[in-house]
């Protein structure tokens, strides 16, 4: 590698990686690995390109460090599930036609196995490739059979991943497990009794599902929007997260913003004020919540979701949906 590299360092496998300066030849290399691309191209002059790459299999995990000056990839149906961190970097990915925009200190990305395509600046990633079945029998072990399914984890579906989560942060539990991984990938004996892939595993999942295991922090406050209006980032993160606003100071804490600031723009964009928007967001959870078992009574739903006074919860959830709870709940049985 020339002297004159300005790549980021890998997150681990640094000194080890492999190098490549000429965009065709690591184009062909990676279509050997992924038969599914169909185009990868530098960004700006050819000449100018530099990716590294390094590849770590720890039992049945696969973790794959690379960094690369600016890319277009276009790939169709993958085959693997893959969670993307970021260290350095921004990205625009296409999923089931959206876009997807994820970057350093903000978000990770999960992608399902279906066809992809993006742009990047520099940037520096950990591709981790999840095995469903893995990431499921560790959230069971983590939280019991009874507080945890399959569609919880969502793993079939394209969202962003918080890096920070309250007062969590993803991004550095990730970095100090490279850390440990550089430091004694060379002896395989100590990687087997740290047992770095179960502790990957492990990460993971409380990053998948953070809600289960953080009940009492809210998100990370955006302090920036992506060129989006600030109702629409709120909206995006609820469907890309699944968390659950439940109060204005919420609102407020999430975006920065007072009380009257987040009444214009709900009122400008949706026609609604924040209190009518977060009662609708609650009531949609709490249809979600019959629809995938986790509340087996009409009781402990409205409690769930706040609610002690059962006939104002049963009269929202009608003007909402058409029907009491208890419609819904039987149809649900039934079917």
């Amino acid at each position: 590698m020339g002297l004159k590299s300005t790549l980021p360092s890998l997150i681990f496998g640094n000194n080890e990686a492999v190098y490549h300066s000429d965009s065709k030849i690591y184009s062909h290399q990676i279509a050997k690995v992924v038969p599914s691309l169909q185009q990868f191209s530098a960004l700006g002059n050819p000449k100018n390109f530099e990716s590294k790459t390094f590849f770590l299999k720890l039992n049945q995990l696969r973790l794959i460090a690379s960094v690369a000056t600016p890319v277009f990839v276009d790939t169709t149906d993958f085959k693997e599930i893959n969670l993307m961190i970021p260290f350095v970097g921004d990205n625009d990915t296409l999923l089931d036609a959206k876009v997807y925009h994820w970057q350093q200190n903000g978000y990770a990305i999960l992608m399902p196995n279906i066809a992809r395509s993006g742009t990047s600046s520099t940037r520096s990633l950990l591709t981790v490739d999840l095995n469903p079945q893995i990431i499921f029998q560790t959230a069971v072990s983590m939280l019991g059979f009874q507080n945890v399914t399959m569609n919880d984890l969502r793993l079939y579906e394209p969202r962003l991943i918080p890096l920070t989560y309250g007062d969590i942060s993803f991004d550095l539990m990730v970095r100090k497990l490279c850390h440990y991984i550089d430091f004694v990938r060379t002896t395989p004996d100590m990687l087997e009794n740290l047992r770095i892939d179960e502790q990957f595993y492990r990460l993971i999942v409380m990053m998948l599902i953070p809600h289960k295991f953080f009940t009492n922090l809210t998100p990370q406050t955006i302090t920036h929007y992506d060129g989006r209006s600030i109702v629409q980032t709120l909206m995006d993160y609820v469907h890309e997260t699944d968390y659950q606003f439940r109060t204005i100071g919420d609102l407020e804490r999430f975006t920065g913003l007072s009380t009257r600031s987040l009444q214009i723009a709900f009122q400008k964009q949706l026609g609604i004020t924040p209190t009518q928007w977060l009662r609708k967001q609650n009531f949609l959870n709490a249809k979600r919540m019959f629809e995938t078992g986790q509340g087996v009574s009409v009781t402990q739903v409205a409690i769930e979701c706040g609610y002690t006074n059962f006939s104002l919860f049963a009269k929202y959830y009608k003007e909402l949906f058409d029907e009491l709870p208890s419609q819904t709940l039987k149809n649900i049985r039934r079917n």
